[in-house]
């Protein structure tokens, strides 16, 4: 039996800038467009314009693209990426992360890019930038949790006065 490696020596990096981003109207047509061979997210990448306000898109679209911005990866971890950029102006930064509900970012928008990437527009200038994995579900579940626990804490708290009780 031949066995095979396969280097593959055409990888983008974690986060990059996207040099071209087209607005279409439902998620069949972003399908079709990033399943083609010649599809390469970094020179171009789709939003459904349904996800985004008319001032979102304004703010996209008068967006130039630059190749002198840059950006670091200060930490990566499951629910928590923190990085760095440095830009002349405006960019769209593209993150290899599944689009997911829960993450959040103080004072900055996450965008749906090609129906399934994270993405946001990063402001000019040196910024760093903390988006963390906080969803509605795990928190109202940790609420629920410890009323449960204080519960059962009375309860036991109640059945050993309960047996002092008795016992005297």
């Amino acid at each position: 039996i031949d066995s095979y490696i396969y280097e593959n020596n055409n990888f983008l990096n974690r986060l990059f800038f996207i040099e071209n981003i087209i607005f279409l109207d439902n998620e069949d047509k972003i399908l079709n467009n990033i399943t083609k061979d010649s599809f390469n997210p970094k020179i171009e990448s789709y939003i459904n314009s349904n996800d985004l306000s008319d001032v979102q898109i304004s703010a996209i679209n008068n967006i130039e693209f630059s190749s002198e911005a840059k950006v670091e990866v200060i930490s990566w971890e499951p629910d928590k990426i923190v990085f760095k950029t440095i830009s002349k102006s405006p960019q769209i930064l593209f993150l290899s992360e599944i689009y997911y509900p829960g993450w959040v970012m103080k004072n900055n928008d996450i965008i749906n890019i090609n129906g399934l990437f994270r993405g946001l527009v990063i402001q000019e200038g040196e910024n760093e930038y903390i988006m963390e994995f906080k969803p509605k579900d795990l928190y109202i579940g940790k609420i629920i949790s410890n009323i449960l626990y204080i519960f059962l804490l009375l309860m036991i708290c109640f059945n050993l006065y309960k047996i002092r009780i008795k016992n005297v």
